[in-house]
């Protein structure tokens, strides 16, 4: 590889000759050794001006200040050059590898690409380091050492592959943004056919492709602009999803339910839906896409402590109202305290709605996915 300014091959430069302060404190004398050290006698001029007419290559410099030793510095140093590439080139930039010194010359680690870059989708892989300065800061007293290290670190990629890496993300998300106007095509037509639920995976389906895209200036001859396709998924699932939420209920009591039933457990069983990220909403019951029935009775059972006890049990079962397919079923079984059998019906009638919203909202959210 060629280099870029002067190497120095793990030599070390002295900037300055160790200085040596001493001080008398309570008869105790401590010394302060400074060293002051550098990777060669000169900064070079890459630093501040890194070569910008090389044809084939696009270099940037990453810095790394007041790290503990050299290795981290390095490392540091590495890492902001990569993310300085990937800014100029708007992809991801990883390194093939990099030699780092730890201490001295002496002892050479070789860093995976790897290690440097977890991201290995779409990205440039020819990354190399082209030079690398660093000053060094040491002082110690006695058995105490403090050292602080500041590195620059030069990076190459090539330009061509970097061309071609925009080339291939631009054809994914080309892809992509087709993929997304089928889906809102397939979904509209869906939901014109009151088919609710394959129209929220359509629009769903669409709006993970859509989010793929990342540069909304994409676009593709014959498709809308990429915001546009967004908008209309994002309102063809609201819309969907509002009428896939619809119910027609009819609830039949028995026994101590026989006159409450429809009621009290309704409303509970309503906001139990709600409060479990499941909200439901009216409709005419030829535009309902659920039917809820609930069959439940209520029976009186024991007294605990001076309150009376009594006991529903039933179930719901939820199908769909224009095939009849049963979804799920939900059995009740819950207790109701109060100070007579009237409050005690309607809290049981109560506890049995908000049992049954509780098992039946996270299995219609299921469904949905």
């Amino acid at each position: 590889m060629g280099q870029v300014g002067q190497k120095t091959d793990g030599r070390v430069v002295t900037l300055a000759v160790a200085v040596a302060a001493a001080f008398l404190l309570l008869g105790c004398a401590a010394a302060v050794l400074v060293r002051k050290e550098a990777s060669q006698t000169a900064r070079p001029e890459w630093i501040e001006h890194p070569p910008t007419k090389d044809p084939e290559f696009v270099y940037v410099v990453g810095f790394s200040t007041g790290a503990a030793n050299l290795e981290e510095g390095r490392a540091v140093a590495l890492r902001d050059a990569l993310r300085r590439a990937s800014e100029v080139v708007g992809i991801k930039v990883q390194a093939k590898s990099e030699s780092v010194v730890r201490g001295t010359a002496d002892y050479v680690e070789t860093r995976l690409a790897s290690a440097v870059a977890t991201d290995t989708k779409g990205q440039v892989t020819a990354a190399e380091v082209a030079n690398t300065y660093w000053e060094r800061v040491v002082r110690e007293s006695g058995a105490s050492h403090w050292e602080s290290v500041d590195v620059a670190t030069l990076v190459r990629y090539p330009r061509a592959e970097a061309q071609k890496e925009r080339e291939r993300r631009l054809t994914d998300a080309v892809m992509h943004l087709k993929a997304a106007n089928e889906c809102l095509v397939r979904g509209s037509a869906l939901e014109k056919g009151k088919k609710w639920m394959a129209a929220v995976r359509e629009f769903r389906a669409g709006l993970a492709e859509s989010a793929a895209v990342t540069d909304s200036t994409i676009h593709a001859d014959g498709l809308p602009p990429l915001n546009e396709i967004k908008l209309a998924l994002d309102a063809g699932l609201n819309r969907s999803l509002s009428q896939s939420r619809t119910a027609v209920f009819a609830v039949k009591g028995a026994g101590l339910a026989s006159r409450t039933a429809g009621t009290v457990f309704t409303p509970n069983f309503l906001a139990g839906l709600g409060a479990g990220g499941y909200p439901l909403g009216e409709a005419g019951a030829d535009s309902s896409a659920l039917s809820i029935t609930v069959e439940i009775e209520a029976a009186e059972s024991s007294s605990v402590l001076g309150q009376m006890c009594v006991r529903a049990s039933g179930s719901v079962r939820v199908a769909e109202r224009a095939s009849g397919m049963m979804i799920l079923h939900v059995p009740i079984a819950n207790k109701g305290f109060g100070k007579n059998r009237e409050a005690a019906v309607q809290n049981a009638i109560a506890e049995a709605g908000k049992g049954a919203a509780a098992a039946v909202a996270p299995a219609l959210i299921k469904r949905e996915q």
